[in-house]
């Protein structure tokens, strides 16, 4: 992805995805929490093997996630971007039993926004299942 967005920063590019899925202007990017931007700069080191996958090749595919076989429970944002809410939704359907639900109010970094909902989202579903 960083060829795509330009050049080989990869950190830069994790910004300017961020600013897209999120919806943000231009420059938003360092207008979130300094944990938002410290989890993407992490996260953009796997921007280069993402960009060399090709479409019959996906990273994930539901053939993949269909080997999994222990009880998984996706929780996604409800206001974020429609791709990840379509992949979150996706992955719940190829997972075995899997369970889905959202949560109000968060986009795509709800784990960052609402970590005492998120929490006991986890603690029920850990409970639910004896895990």
């Amino acid at each position: 992805m960083a060829g795509i967005w330009g050049g080989d920063d990869t950190e830069r590019a994790g910004e300017l995805l961020i600013e897209n899925v999120f919806k943000l202007p231009p420059g938003g990017y360092h207008q979130e929490r300094e944990l938002h931007q410290e989890v993407v700069r992490q996260n953009s080191r796997t921007l280069p093997l993402n960009e060399t996958r090709s479409p019959d090749d996906p990273l994930i595919s539901c053939e993949w996630l269909a080997r999994i076989s222990v009880p998984t429970h996706i929780v996604g944002g409800a206001d974020t971007h429609e791709y990840w809410q379509h992949m979150s939704r996706r992955f719940s359907v190829c997972i075995p039993g899997a369970s889905f639900e959202t949560i109000a109010g968060t986009r795509h970094d709800g784990a960052l926004d609402k970590v005492d909902e998120l929490s006991t989202i986890i603690l029920d579903f850990v409970d639910a299942h004896r895990l």
